[in-house]
């Protein structure tokens, strides 16, 4: 009951607090606008942290019943921040150039805090009688826990070479590199999620540049297509659960995934999401993604017979740390700006 209470009724409400519908014949026309891209974000980091709980906590034998559905709810979640990512750097350079001070800058925005949580996390727990080696993997992510950051590195590198090299041409570049990209994956076996999410991250871009053309087509017969898009998600989604056993199955996640999103796409055209709580927590989905990975650990360390409570330990704590660690690095950024102008 309690966990039917967190994943159908608090989660959800988060996400609905304050939400507006637009009336008959109006639609968000600024739609994925910032803030509301930093909502999606929040909704997307939540969906993959209580997925990975969920999916824990039914590996170890806890009937999850209805909420079973929230095992899911991880590859939609990575869906949506890599095409929102997409999304919004394209935003983003059709109003400043990108640079490479500015691509620096963005991947130490992604290193620096993720190799400081993990760092903190290994000399607390994960670290005991472990040599250096064992120590670096964990630092830079390089284990494997933390792939989802490493793909974000490659493809800010992508990004900047397409918008930079190629410029009028951009997403179509960057389209092809991360088909090179998943090329290499798919001969490496690296798992399917590694090609899917630089994928969907093109079809992101695609959606920026396009913007206006794709908004002016979804307002003609705008309830049709909206049904034909969540049917398209429900058929291909299907179709993936079905095929799941069989290699095909990786292109039917792909599919499904940009189905998502164009799904995602229209339905904003109606809805205002203004999530205080989901805005919150969007600003540091980088710090939720890194903290949330290290917490199960030790958490089913101390509560492992009780994987409820572990459950819930694992979600409470991760919130509180993830907070804790927006604003350490928050405080830390603010004295070395206070160094630079007084030096």
């Amino acid at each position: 009951m309690v966990l039917y209470l967190i994943v159908f009724l608090i989660f959800p409400a988060s996400v609905l607090y304050n939400i507006r519908v637009e009336r008959k014949g109006c639609f968000n026309d600024g739609l994925i606008s910032p803030g509301e891209s930093a909502i999606l974000k929040g909704v997307a980091a939540w969906f993959i942290m209580i997925s990975h709980f969920t999916s824990n906590i039914a590996v170890y034998g806890y009937d999850l019943g209805p909420a079973k559905v929230y095992e899911w709810f991880g590859g939609i979640g990575v869906c949506m921040f890599f095409f929102l990512s997409g999304y919004g750097l394209m935003m983003s350079a059709k109003k400043t150039q990108p640079s490479l001070r500015r691509l620096v800058r963005r991947i130490l925005s992604v290193l620096i805090p993720m190799m400081a949580i993990q760092l903190i996390f290994w000399l607390a727990y994960y670290g005991e009688g472990k040599g250096l080696l064992e120590c670096l993997l964990h630092i830079t992510g390089l284990d494997g826990s933390l792939w989802f950051l490493s793909e974000i590195i490659i493809i800010y590198v992508i990004f900047n070479i397409a918008v930079k090299v190629f410029k009028r041409h951009s997403v179509a570049a960057a389209a092809v590199m991360c088909l090179i990209m998943s090329a290499v994956f798919v001969i490496l076996r690296f798992p399917a999620r590694w090609y899917n999410a630089n994928l969907v991250f093109a079809l992101g871009m695609l959606f920026a540049e396009k913007r206006e053309g794709i908004i002016t087509f979804f307002k003609k017969q705008y309830w049709l297509k909206f049904i034909i898009c969540a049917a398209f998600f429900a058929v291909l989604s299907l179709a993936y659960s079905l095929l799941k056993p069989h290699a095909v199955s990786d292109l039917f996640k792909l599919l499904s995934g940009c189905a998502l999103n164009v799904f995602l796409f229209s339905a904003m055209l109606k809805l205002r999401l203004r999530s205080r709580i989901m805005h919150f927590f969007g600003k540091m989905s980088l710090q939720m993604f890194v903290v949330h990975v290290n917490v199960w650990a030790i958490a089913y360390a101390l509560f492992g017979s009780n994987l409820l409570i572990t459950f819930i330990v694992s979600l409470v704590s991760s919130a509180v740390l993830t907070i804790a660690a927006y604003y350490a690095e928050q405080g830390i950024r603010k004295i070395f700006k206070s160094i630079k102008k007084a030096g």
